[in-house]
C-alpha cells in the first residue's frame, strides 16, 4: 500500500464490540486486500499483564522493568518502567511495518475515530459530545443514531463495508507522520 500507515480508532464505550470490530476487520483486510494489519489496543482500567503464576508474571513481580516472551508463536513484550507512551511513540514503534494500523479504544485521542455505538449498551453516543470526544468522522451501529447532528452511519453487522470505507478514507485523512 503506502509508506505511512493508515491509521483508524475504533472507539466507544466497553461491551459495544471494539474488539470483534477489529478482528472482522483485520480478517477482511488481510483476506481480501492482503494488507498487512496492527492493533494497538488502549485499556483504560489497570489490567494484569500476564496470567498469574506464570513465569513472565514473577520475573515481573521480581523486578524485571522489561520481560520478552518468544516462541514458535511471536512476540510479547511487557515493560512495567513507565506509564504508557504516547500514541504516536506506539504507532512509530509497532505500525512503520504494516499496512494499517487499527487502534481500538483511544476515546480521548487526537485521531479521526469510528465510534463503535450499540443502543442496548445504555450509554449516550460519543458523538454527542463533541467537546470530551472529537474527530469522529462515521459511526458503527447495530441501531438508529439518536439526535440529530449524527456523523456518517455504518452498518456494526457488516464489517467489509467498514473496511472499504476505512479504505477510502485513508487516501486523504486517517494517515499519520509518525513513521519516517
Amino acid at each position: 500500500m503506502a509508506e505511512k500507515p493508515v491509521v483508524c480508532a475504533l472507539s466507544g464505550w466497553s461491551g459495544s464490540g471494539k474488539t470483534t470490530l477489529a478482528c472482522a476487520l483485520v480478517r477482511y483486510l488481510e483476506q481480501h486486500h492482503h494488507l498487512r494489519v496492527a492493533v494497538i489496543k488502549h485499556d483504560g482500567h489497570p489490567f494484569p499483564a500476564d496470567v498469574s503464576g506464570s513465569d513472565t508474571c514473577r520475573l515481573a513481580d521480581a523486578g524485571a522493568l522489561r520481560t520478552v516472551l518468544c516462541g514458535e508463536s511471536g512476540l510479547v513484550v511487557r515493560e512495567t518502567d513507565s506509564a504508557s507512551p504516547q500514541l504516536e511513540t506506539l504507532i512509530e514503534r509497532f505500525g512503520c511495518d504494516v499496512d494499517v494500523v487499527l487502534l481500538e479504544g483511544f476515546k480521548q485521542a487526537d485521531v479521526d475515530k469510528i465510534e463503535v455505538f450499540r443502543p442496548s449498551v445504555g450509554k449516550e453516543p460519543l458523538y454527542a459530545q463533541p467537546e470530551r470526544f472529537s474527530r469522529i468522522v462515521a459511526v458503527a451501529s447495530d441501531g438508529p443514531l439518536p439526535g440529530t447532528d449524527c456523523p456518517l452511519r455504518l452498518d456494526l453487522n457488516r464489517p467489509e463495508q467498514i473496511a472499504e470505507f476505512i479504505l477510502q478514507y485513508a487516501m486523504a485523512d486517517f494517515r499519520v507522520s509518525a513513521c519516517v
